[in-house]
């Protein structure tokens, strides 16, 4: 089976060895360092406000591709700095995870995210999504040449393995036996995948199964993805990628046609673009119960930029930063090579100031959120924010720093921005013009 599929112009095991698995030790006497007055604060967001993306929020070497790839197809930069970020947490999935608290290694999460981009027709949603997938589509397109040989070589082996069932049947017969112990049959191969599309619960089930670090599935539009879950004998699958979010649970589903499928881990990503208006029709759906359950909430890495203005853009397309950005995607998924070899899953843990942040950040964020002054959906949606800011923090420290022990203060102040600037973005989402049940 298919332990690791190698991929061509990623590191070798020698580089990869290079980064440190392992995060520092903290003693049980150790506490993290007080945030100082020193760092200057984000400003509160005001009402209705919707921030603009600031480039510096990507890491170094993902910036000039987002905003060549912005600039030339004239779309908002939130697209391809969305696209980018949901690409390089699919990559990576849950092979390094961010451990946010100094003491309780138990806690741990990954970097799946779920994003998308809402917009009205003709905003070029689809082309930016396509271009910053590019490097993971690369990876997928290798990874099924290596299947495709794999599954040659396993129906290979069930020719022989045909061949030997016959002869123990021949030989049965002139010994004049009832019975005979049957040659073990091959094991069907791993086939390793990068990207889904279009997938029924069940084989998506079982794609995971064989890639426990995670997968993307990725709609060019989301709608259609929702819709396929209200139809018949699909309706249980919500509770599959619910649990696919979290990145770390099994499932285990029953069926009397196909029995008992296993995963023992779930990880997935999603990623897509939607328009306004069947946006809101999910919103207004989620008034009935069933459907009530936070699956459209997990879409935390979730944008609506305000248009801009066409402008005739020809030019040469930027190519080092095009091969930067590539590389990073492809080190990124390269790292289950080296994870995988390890009896437990790493995990980086912040640095002493940054952890120090991330607790005053985390208290504030977590007991405004718990007020109930806010309305039900936006407050579910908040929520998901302690999972995707921590990971945004972990994606940004390994994208510029390939050797990172711990998540660094400057990582974590790009986390933070991000928190702002995505709410404000939640705050146009979830505002009373779009579900009159909704106060922002």
């Amino acid at each position: 089976p298919l332990q690791s599929a190698k991929i061509k112009g990623a590191p070798n095991s020698k580089t990869m060895k290079q980064i440190n698995l392992t995060a520092p030790e903290v003693q049980d006497n150790q506490q993290p360092h007080k945030a100082t007055k020193s760092r200057q604060e984000l400003p509160p967001l005001r009402p209705g406000e919707i921030q603009p993306f600031d480039p510096d929020l990507l890491p170094d070497t993902v910036r000039p591709w987002a905003q060549d790839v912005a600039e030339r197809m004239c779309c908002p930069l939130d697209f391809t700095a969305t696209a980018a970020l949901c690409t390089m947490g699919a990559a990576l999935g849950n092979t390094i995870s961010i451990q946010p608290k100094a003491k309780d290694i138990t806690f741990k999460l990954p970097a799946n995210l779920w994003g998308g981009i809402i917009g009205p027709p003709s905003t070029k949603k689809s082309p930016p999504l396509t271009e910053m997938l590019k490097p993971l589509k690369q990876i997928e397109k290798q990874l099924k040449e290596a299947n495709d040989q794999l599954l040659k070589d396993h129906e290979a082996e069930l020719q022989k393995y045909g061949i030997r069932l016959e002869n123990k049947k021949k030989e049965a017969r002139k010994e004049g036996a009832y019975s005979f112990e049957p040659p073990k049959s091959p094991a069907p191969p791993q086939l390793k995948r990068a990207i889904v599309n279009t997938s029924t619960g069940e084989k998506l089930h079982e794609i995971c199964r064989d890639n426990p670090n995670g997968v993307l599935l990725f709609r060019d539009e989301l709608s259609g993805w929702m819709q396929e879950l209200e139809k018949a004998g699909r309706e249980g699958e919500r509770e599959f990628y619910l649990e696919g979010f979290n990145g770390f649970g099994d499932f285990t589903s029953d069926r009397i046609g196909r029995g008992t499928q296993s995963a023992d881990t779930v990880c997935l990503s999603v990623l897509g673009g939607i328009q306004p208006g069947p946006f809101e029709q999910l919103l207004k759906a989620e008034g009935q119960s069933r459907k009530a359950d936070g699956l459209l909430q997990r879409f935390s890495l979730l944008v609506w930029p305000d248009g801009i203005d066409f402008e005739y853009i020809d030019r040469h397309h930027n190519i080092e930063a095009e091969k930067a950005y590539s590389a990073l995607i492809t080190r990124l998924y390269e790292l289950r090579n080296t994870a995988g070899l390890l009896e437990e899953r790493p995990a980086i843990q912040f640095s002493h100031e940054a952890q120090a942040y991330y607790i005053q950040w985390i208290t504030k964020w977590m007991r405004r959120i718990q007020t109930g002054q806010m309305a039900e959906s936006l407050t579910a949606h908040l929520a998901k924010y302690q999972k995707t800011i921590p990971a945004i923090a972990l994606l940004i420290e390994l994208a510029d720093n390939p050797g990172a022990r711990v998540v660094s203060l400057k990582a974590w102040d790009k986390a933070e921005r991000w928190a702002q600037y995505l709410e404000s973005h939640a705050q146009r989402i979830y505002a009373p013009k779009i579900s009159p049940k909704i106060v922002a």
